[in-house]
């Protein structure tokens, strides 16, 4: 049977680089974007995993893609941050973090100017329609999620308007940098206004939780019909949905002596200012950490029969690193080989990232991961932390996605071979 791929990508601000990291592990450095979406037939991203899927459809190499997150000024032309004057709640350290740091217009300047880099004559100005029509049958098709400020609901960008997921409403076209800005514009305390273009405002497209977008995938999938072809059968469906790293502390739950109390989750007071910054930070967690998980059982998969079954041969597979606590000897301690020193300043790391040693620090991360120093993000877990369902280290997932994309792969490397 054939099957029918999908590429997921995560929203996560400059954490995306994780994603790229993942596909030049997969598919190598000098792979070209268009060859990575021949492998699948359709991509859905969100916010930061929006501009991978741009960049691929730019045809960037993997390589140039990571430098887009890498290089500083590229960094910054995205993330421009607002002059303090313009920061009414600057000078009050209880409330600076509940104002927006960043100027929504300048970063769509900044993606037009990142885009305009591309070699395929005229990307930076084709919309996503236009793209696929001269692209050609060959390449995914894409659709970049994000949230409808006005309507107060989620809102796809499709390369293929005519998809029988879209709503009969007229379709939006915008440029895949429109679509992008849309898609990345996380409110509250990250950028100061909606994205506005096509005569309609936007915010990024966790608000209507998809963070993590594979159920908007499957749901493209399954309404899926091709010229003259049958509808795509749930079973026919495989799923890489690639994410941009998470901390976890200790559930409450947690049984066992701990190493260092600074594992342990801290509850937070309620109050205003607390709750405003929950409230603006909860669409990157639930329901996007379930997304996997509910796409698995919605496309058919057996969950496990007891604690010792470990379901890893389901159609969703997961890559995204999780540094977190490890249970060893009934003692939570930090994974081996990770200093806590590490641990701690990768876990006060915002979704933007902006300066050059935080950057360093998520390819740090990224290295552990690959290497198997850390875990990697299970669909399900248990109490302990440890897969019900899914894949426990980046390595494990690769056998499998090898049996999916087999001759396809790059050659596992010296990171991954550890």
């Amino acid at each position: 049977m054939e099957h029918f791929k999908i590429l997921s990508l995560d929203g996560g601000g400059t954490w995306a680089l994780i994603e790229v990291r993942a596909l030049i592990e997969l598919f190598g450095p000098e792979t070209r974007g268009h060859e990575v979406l021949r492998r699948f037939q359709l991509v859905v991203a969100n916010s930061g995993g929006s501009i991978v899927a741009a960049g691929l459809a730019a045809d960037f190499t993997l390589g140039q893609l990571l430098q887009l997150f890498r290089d500083e000024a590229k960094r910054r032309s995205i993330f421009v941050e607002r002059p303090w004057y313009q920061r009414m709640l600057a000078a009050i350290p209880a409330l600076q973090d509940l104002e927006a740091r960043y100027a929504a217009r300048k970063k769509l300047e900044g993606l037009e100017r990142a885009f305009s880099e591309s070699k395929q004559e005229g990307f930076a100005r084709l919309t996503m329609e236009e793209w696929k029509a001269r692209a050609g049958q060959g390449l995914a098709d894409i659709v970049i999620t994000a949230f409808d400020y006005d309507r107060r609901r989620a809102i796809f960008f499709r390369t293929r308007s005519g998809s029988p997921a879209a709503s009969r409403s007229p379709a939006r076209n915008p440029t895949f940098a429109q679509a992008v800005h849309a898609s990345s514009n996380a409110p509250i305390t990250f950028f100061d206004e909606p994205a506005t273009f096509l005569d309609r405002r936007f915010w990024d497209g966790a608000m209507g939780g998809y963070n993590n977008p594979t159920m908007a995938g499957v749901v493209e999938a399954l309404s899926h019909v091709g010229d003259g072809a049958a509808r795509v059968e749930p079973s026919a469906i495989r799923v890489l949905s690639l994410g941009t790293g998470m901390v976890l502390s200790l559930p409450p739950d947690a049984t066992g002596e701990v190493e260092d109390k600074r594992l342990l989750h801290v509850p937070e007071e309620p109050g205003l200012a607390s709750d405003i910054r929950k409230a603006a930070l909860c669409i990157v967690d639930d329901p996007p950490d379930s997304a996997s998980f509910v796409a698995h059982v919605t496309l058919g998969h057996r969950l496990p029969r007891d604690e010792r079954d470990v379901v890893q041969d389901g159609p969703v597979i997961r890559l995204s690193p999780v540094l977190r606590p490890v249970k060893r000897n009934g003692r939570w301690m930090y994974p081996e080989k990770i200093d806590p020193g590490f641990y701690q300043r990768v876990s006060e790391l915002g979704m933007d990232a902006v300066m050059k040693e935080h950057v360093l620090l998520i390819d740090s991360l990224c290295d552990a991961w690959i290497q198997g120093r850390i875990p990697n993000q299970s669909l399900r877990a248990n109490q302990d932390l440890e897969p019900e369902v899914g894949h426990a280290r980046f390595s494990d997932a690769l056998t499998q996605l090898r049996t999916w994309l087999d001759g396809e792969l790059h050659p596992p490397s010296v990171a991954a071979a550890r």
